[in-house]
């Protein structure tokens, strides 16, 4: 059987998931140590208890769902007697229900109960037909367990097995399981992947250049390609714009164009937005941004950094954010300030992934090969799960904010992958994001639009600061004594050295190896 313990204070919405699953009675006072145990580690996902319940599965256990948000316990069960825990949205749920005449006995609103009639109907084609930003835990009629993951990885989900005596523990961050040694063998369930009962991964869908999730010719119909992606975008705004008229929606605004092109398509649809901009005083990001909110008439916030106070913060952002990757590292700085003083919107919208969806980084000037473009900008989109993804995830929940990523839209993505590299990229004129930069000429002023690409933490000016602090503390010597880990791996300068030394003293029996990943484009 499983446990559940629900936290929270509105409607559908799951900020954490955690849980033990075990093969026998014996097992079950520990088991259920355990998870009190874990579940302390991420309870800043959600906000209080609420309930328990049981549920019968492929092995005995205890869950404990951590939300901001009420929970309707009946939405959770099927008609056929199943239990499903979504952490996101499914944005294409009732037109899938629609579309295979599917109608349940409950009148019921949420995702949960929604997927059960889907999956009793389909099993487990189900989950290459959902769209949104989603992990679930699923538990059908016959008491088979099954974890899936959205195919980008907006949310997050781990998982570790101890063979030595059958139990299983799933979470939503690496801290989970950090108390528990090497006794378990941490995964991480993988985008687009799902697992049934405690079997190996099975992918069930993945961005492939060769395999579309839409047919071009429907969008032709709308014009060219920047007519297609003004429209789709447009589209993936609103779609992840709720019904609640009472919700204060937010963006976090950089002054950039990924950020600035999605405040600006908002104010179609929301009269009032709240846009906040962080950095130190007089910072490119800061004038920008400025710039920006007063072209749309946004309600504007600013936060003015100052290095100690960004200093102090770094080892609160190492154990947030779970890595010692120290390009992450830095532009989490910002992540967690915008994150605390944009706490008070219901719903807040970011720029995530307009780099990677339209090759916005400046490497890919460097480039030949159309083909190889494309390649590239496949494996970044496959890469945001744990790097940008993984950095917005952890603050974003931290804060019990709702952040939406208009750039990750699934139709968006599939159309940008069809556009030949030479529309995305203008080596004439060294811009990058070319073709989303005619989109935004529609909507902001013509030096935001072609404003170069600067990574947030030159924008905001705290490269240069953190460097200069890090190289007095730490002595070449001590550097070139300590830079390569046993592991083989070699930390690239003194910043991530300094990372990584209160990283492991966090996450000591961690095996980071199998967990994080590091971005190349480094300084």
């Amino acid at each position: 059987m499983v446990y559940i313990e629900f936290f929270g204070k509105r409607v559908d919405k799951m900020a954490g998931i955690a849980a033990v699953l075990f093969d026998s009675k014996e097992k079950g006072n520990r088991a259920k140590e355990l998870l009190s145990s874990i579940s302390e580690n991420i309870s800043h996902r959600g906000k209080r208890k609420k309930f328990i319940s049981e549920i019968n599965g492929f092995k005995k256990g205890y869950a404990c769902i951590l939300s901001n948000y009420d929970l309707n316990r009946e939405s959770l069960y099927g008609d056929d007697g199943s239990f499903t825990l979504i952490d996101g949205k499914i944005y294409n749920i009732d037109s899938l229900l629609r579309e295979h005449d599917i109608i349940g006995h409950k009148k019921q609103t949420q995702d949960s109960y929604k997927f059960s009639l889907l999956f009793n109907k389909l099993g487990i084609k189900s989950f290459k037909l959902l769209e949104g930003s989603f992990a679930l835990l699923y538990v059908d009629s016959k008491g088979n367990v099954f974890l899936a993951r959205d195919f980008i990885g907006r949310k997050p989900l781990y998982y570790a097995v101890s063979q030595s005596d059958d139990l299983m523990l799933i979470g939503s961050e690496i801290k989970l399981f950090k108390d528990l040694g090497e006794y378990f063998e941490i995964k991480e369930l993988m985008p687009g992947n799902y697992i049934k009962n405690d079997s190996e991964q099975i992918r069930f869908k993945a961005l492939d250049l060769d395999a579309n999730y839409i047919f071009l010719s429907d969008y032709e119909k709308l014009g060219n390609s920047v007519d297609c992606i003004d429209r789709l975008l447009n589209d993936s705004v609103k779609k992840r714009i709720s019904k609640n008229n009472a919700y204060k929606y937010g963006v976090w605004l950089s002054g950039g164009l990924d950020s600035s092109v999605i405040a600006a398509v908002m104010k179609k649809f929301k009269e009032e937005i709240h846009t906040y901009s962080v950095g130190f005083n007089d910072s490119a990001d800061i004038l920008y941004s400025r710039k920006v909110a007063k072209h749309i008439v946004s309600r504007h916030y600013e936060y003015n950094f100052d290095i100690n106070e960004i200093f102090n913060l770094i080892p609160e952002v190492i154990y947030t954010l779970e890595s010692f990757d120290a390009p992450l590292v830095r532009s989490s700085i910002g992540n967690l300030i915008v994150s605390k003083i944009s706490s008070e919107s219901d719903i807040v919208f970011s720029g995530e992934g307009g780099d990677e969806v339209f090759a916005g980084y400046n490497y890919f000037l460097n480039i030949e090969s159309p083909d190889l473009i494309q390649t590239e900008l496949l494996n970044a989109i496959n890469s945001l799960h744990n790097t940008a993804l993984q950095r917005v995830d952890r603050f974003a929940n931290r804060y019990s904010i709702d952040v939406k990523y208009p750039f990750l839209d699934e139709q968006l993505i599939s159309y940008s992958l069809m556009i030949p590299a030479e529309l995305k990229i203008d080596k004439k004129k060294k811009a990058t994001k070319n073709i989303l930069r005619k989109v935004a000429e529609k909507y902001l002023p013509a030096d935001i639009v072609w404003r170069t690409k600067d990574k947030f933490w030159e924008g905001s000016g705290i490269y240069d600061k953190l460097k200069i602090k890090i190289d007095s503390i730490i002595s070449d010597k001590e550097f070139d004594k300590n830079s390569l880990l046993k592991n083989g791996f070699r930390l690239r300068n003194k910043e991530e050295y300094y990372y990584y030394k209160i990283f492991t003293g966090f996450f000591p029996d961690i095996d980071y190896s199998k967990l994080l990943s590091f971005t190349e484009d480094f300084n």
